[in-house]
């Protein structure tokens, strides 16, 4: 993989990690994903990258409800900010 491409990566949370075991991905803290096209790279102490994806529509699914999840928890958030004024 070229350096280029290791750009738009970004590493796994917790949360995302979660969504992403239930759809039936491994994921490990030194894992980073594409959200574009739903691929899972693992990242090697070397600096080299190995593709572990299983299915990437069922990654692009986990990172859509991550991000409805994380919408939903920012909306409360908003609320409760505005009942406390």
């Amino acid at each position: 993989m070229d350096n280029e491409y290791a750009e738009n990566l970004v590493p796994v949370g917790r949360r995302l990690r979660d969504e992403l075991n239930k759809c039936g991905e491994h994921v490990t803290p030194s894992t980073l994903i594409d959200p574009v096209e739903g691929r899972i790279w693992k990242k090697f102490p070397s600096g080299s990258f190995r593709e572990i994806t299983v299915d990437s529509k069922k990654v692009l699914l986990a990172v859509e409800n991550y991000r409805n999840l994380v919408e939903s928890t920012r909306k409360k958030c908003c609320e409760s900010r505005k009942e406390r004024i």
